[in-house]
């Protein structure tokens, strides 16, 4: 029936929305491996600063061994 099939793909809808949370945490816990690795080994981070295009662009650092953003 249809309920079943909004059951169903509802299902699959909380499924995927839980795998993609992991996904995201996944990607913070490199993002932080890959700021320490060079904070510890590099000695810190090397930042370069970037000005975005326009009458107000926002300037910027990324450092250049990791590509961590500071605002």
């Amino acid at each position: 029936m249809l309920k079943d099939k909004i059951q169903d793909l509802q299902d699959k809808k909380y499924d995927l929305q839980d795998l993609i949370r992991k996904i995201e945490n996944d990607i913070n816990v490199i993002n932080k491996t890959i700021i320490e690795t060079c904070t510890n080994k590099c000695g810190g981070h090397d930042f370069e600063s970037y000005r975005e295009p326009g009458l107000y662009g926002e300037t910027y650092y990324v450092c250049k061994i990791c590509g961590i953003e500071e605002y």
